[in-house]
């Protein structure tokens, strides 16, 4: 339990730093035109919504490494607020949030899987 509150953290200070490059990357899909609904200029609303691609980037990837069957109910929960989010705001592209979620976890598998190929067996 402790554990996955400390990877949630480090969800948020990872979404936090990687706000603004996955905030570009997403305008390039979805451009921002002048101000949103909360009053943020443009750079605010790539900001914030490249929070929410990187939360879900790093939500799926973090807890993917630490092992999935034992953390898939914190993913589920986690990835929730966003998915409302992106289904109220912005639904024709949600499929933005879906496919780096998935990379997310396929990168962390195979990072998984390196690693135990690598691992030096026990005598």
């Amino acid at each position: 339990m402790q554990k996955n509150i400390l990877f949630f953290i480090l969800v948020l200070a990872l979404s936090f730093a990687g706000s603004s490059y996955f905030g570009v990357l997403y305008n390039h899909f979805s451009p921002q035109r002048g101000s949103s609904f909360w009053g943020l200029d443009t750079e605010g609303a790539i900001s914030f919504i490249g929070f929410l691609v990187a939360y879900v980037f790093f939500t799926t990837f973090i807890f993917g490494l630490s092992g999935f069957r034992k953390n898939k109910n914190w993913i589920i929960v986690l990835l929730i607020p966003p998915a409302l989010l992106w289904i109220g705001a912005d639904p024709a592209h949600i499929y933005i949030p879906i496919i780096l979620g998935l990379i997310g976890f396929g990168v962390s598998k195979i990072i998984s899987l390196v690693v135990s190929k690598f691992k030096r067996p026990t005598i």
